[in-house]
């Protein structure tokens, strides 16, 4: 994972992704637009709700160059199949023309990764009730249950390597720390991380969600939806 799209070669052209690019994208995965599109939240990549003439739409997800290779979105989508066939309600990945689920666009804006995926007719529930949240946990327990069945050879783990130290390394580059602070942080970080590392060492690992917070599920009629897998670790 690359995490700065304005050192990648592919970053003005992300920034110029447009809805003329969206639709032809998704129009060229076979769906018939109805040229309405929503953009929708989302701190890292580009999301789109399209209306569509054959079907209740579709979302249309642009991945944020340098993030995640095609392989580890295939990862990500390989779960969410996995997890549909055992019967934990999420929004599945779908084929497009080449029988793949992931698409790499042409054009002004060749090279950037997309997927499309089942919209989700449903609200977000903010104060879900105690019954809503034991089905919550019976259904989080399931997905760490599949996850367990299972390997993401190419997404990270969730551990001071990958998540921690790049961090840090971060800040200290960044210039916006006081140099009257950094002898203190950076003590207190290399002693928090040893402290991690340490309770980490012999603990099992198995695929998660990875972002599983309440703007991540939607309420239909029969219950919740998982949405968004895309930090899946």
């Amino acid at each position: 994972m690359n995490d700065s799209l304005a050192s990648h070669p592919l970053a003005e052209r992300f920034k110029q992704l447009g809805p003329v690019d969206v639709l032809r994208a998704v129009e060229g995965a076979g769906h018939r637009c109805t040229g309405r599109q929503l953009a929708l939240n989302s701190y890292e990549n580009r999301v789109y709700q399209l209306d569509t003439e054959d079907s209740v739409g579709v979302v249309a997800k642009f991945y944020r160059p340098g993030r995640w290779t095609v392989d580890a979105i295939e990862d990500e989508h390989d779960f969410l199949y996995e997890l549909h066939e055992a019967g934990v309600p999420v929004s599945l990945p779908l084929e497009l023309q080449d029988g793949y689920t992931v698409g790499t666009m042409t054009g002004e804006t060749a090279g950037i990764h997309y997927a499309l995926y089942e919209r989700v007719v449903g609200r977000v529930n903010d104060e879900p009730s105690e019954p809503q949240l034991q089905e919550l946990g019976r259904l989080v327990a399931r997905i760490h249950q599949i996850g367990q069945d299972g390997q993401a050879t190419h997404r990270q783990t969730l551990g001071v390597q990958d998540w921690g130290w790049p961090s840090f390394e971060g800040v200290l580059s960044s210039g916006l720390l006081p140099g009257s602070l950094e002898r203190a942080y950076v003590g207190v970080v290399e002693e928090i991380f040893s402290a991690i590392e340490g309770q980490l060492d012999d603990v099992e690992m198995h695929r998660i969600h990875g972002d599983c917070h309440h703007a991540n599920l939607l309420w239909d009629g029969e219950g919740p939806v998982f949405l968004d897998f895309d930090d899946s670790v």
